[in-house]
């Protein structure tokens, strides 16, 4: 794809996120995931160490004290104390910092998308330079942004094949880039852990002479990359802990059927009593276990209910002015912010409905490599968070991927037009 084309994206997707954060009434970091990542990178970024956040905020109450922190990977909060300590406690710089950081993403959508047609290319550098979800997240103090870049670095990596091999890119340092591109997700979200082996078999399954060395590199780069975290956890904690200690809160939850923790249930109270932050992941998961052996088509049924919670939503949870619920505007009469809130939705729903057509498109039409390359991140992330906990913002971040099917699916319904004036 021309380098004067993804100039182009890159600067009409900062342009768009830079006047969003900068013009619009930001909600910040006033979330309470959002205020848990301000206040470890302020610890961090004043010298005291990774320390406060969700571990010291248990269903218990608020600890005494600030505890080092196991309940958030260190990537985001390393990042965000960077910033601080160059630019001050700046929440506008923070917001143009992610913008960059989606600009950048919006470029790999261009390239990842060329990779089915150069008109694909520019539909999906485009769509993802102009998603409403995407510029919004550019603004809130949330893992979102970071993990839509890596996870489109990764699949570009490992899908780029001949093009990087001519740009000087051979399989090996490829692989090495790929494998720390996903160490870096890990310890961002624990979940990309996942993609790991999927990395590596796709970089196995591409062929070549330096197939198993390249993907032996895969994976030894990634685990060198999260291993320091692993023994950091260790010594803090006396417990082999990959990043974060919070599956077994993620596992309950999914096997009650909540949305939200209600502090104040008996039986979550009763488990949890008396246990620091590590210990109650610990006896919640272990009454998760318990839950499924008792009852699996519950928690079957409870997953099944978070698939359209994970893929159906306006993504304005975290837009000030429009976070409320559709009831609550109908009833005051503020019908510009309904018909705002859904117009968003109906722009979101026709996004993910396109780039699932898109995606039964490029399996058929070719080429099946590239398009498994790109459906894997989508795939194993939503099965996660289906089978654990499914909020609309856990899309946020495959969405330039789904982009660029749906950039494929535009593109056949043009190719279609065309040809059928012709």
């Amino acid at each position: 794809m021309p380098a004067r084309r993804l100039l182009w994206v890159g600067l009409l997707a900062f342009a768009l996120r830079a006047a969003y954060v900068l013009a619009y009434p930001q909600i910040g970091r006033t979330c309470e995931d959002c205020r848990f990542y301000h206040e470890v990178a302020t610890n961090v970024a004043e010298g005291r160490g990774f320390l406060g956040g969700f571990a010291s905020e248990t269903f218990a109450g608020p600890a005494e004290r600030l505890l080092p922190e196991v309940g958030m990977g260190p990537i985001y909060p390393l990042t965000i104390a960077a910033v601080y300590r160059t630019a001050g406690r700046s929440m506008a710089i923070v917001a143009l910092v992610q913008a960059l950081m989606g600009a950048l993403a919006a470029v790999l959508a261009a390239l990842i998308g060329s990779w089915f047609g150069r008109r694909t290319g520019t539909i999906a550098g485009v769509l993802a330079a102009a998603s409403p979800a995407l510029i919004a997240y550019s603004g809130v103090l949330l893992t979102e942004t970071t993990l839509s870049l890596l996870l489109a670095a990764a699949v570009c990596l490992i899908g780029s094949g001949d093009a990087a091999h001519a740009a000087g890119l051979p399989p090996r340092p490829r692989a090495a880039l790929a494998g720390l591109v996903l160490g870096v997700a890990t310890l961002l979200r624990p979940e990309c852990v996942l993609l790991v082996p999927l990395a590596v078999a796709a970089i196995w399954w591409r062929g070549g002479p330096a197939r198993t060395s390249a993907a032996a590199v895969a994976a030894i780069v990634a685990c060198l990359t999260i291993a320091p975290w692993t023994i950091r956890n260790y010594r803090v904690f006396g417990r082999p802990i990959l990043v974060t200690a919070v599956g077994g809160n993620a596992l309950y939850i999914a096997t009650t059927g909540w949305d939200e923790w209600p502090a104040d249930d008996p039986e979550l109270r009763a488990i949890v009593a008396g246990l620091d932050y590590v210990r109650q992941n610990e006896a919640l998961g272990r009454a998760g276990l318990a839950n499924i052996g008792r009852n699996p088509g519950q928690y079957l049924a409870y997953s099944l209910r978070r698939v359209p919670v994970f893929w159906i939503s306006s993504q304005t949870t975290y837009v000030r002015g429009l976070s409320d619920r559709y009831a609550a505007y109908f009833e005051r009469g503020q019908h510009a912010r309904l018909a705002a809130k859904l117009s968003l939705l109906a722009l979101s729903l026709a996004s993910v409905a396109l780039g699932f057509a898109g995606l039964v498109l490029a399996w058929r039409r070719g080429p099946r490599y590239r398009t498994l390359v790109v459906a894997g991140p989508i795939a194993i992330v939503f099965l996660v968070h289906v089978f654990l906990y499914a909020s609309p913002r856990y899309q946020v971040p495959l969405l330039p991927l789904l982009l660029v099917f749906a950039a494929v699916a535009i593109d056949r319904m043009q190719s279609g037009r065309i040809e059928a004036a012709l």
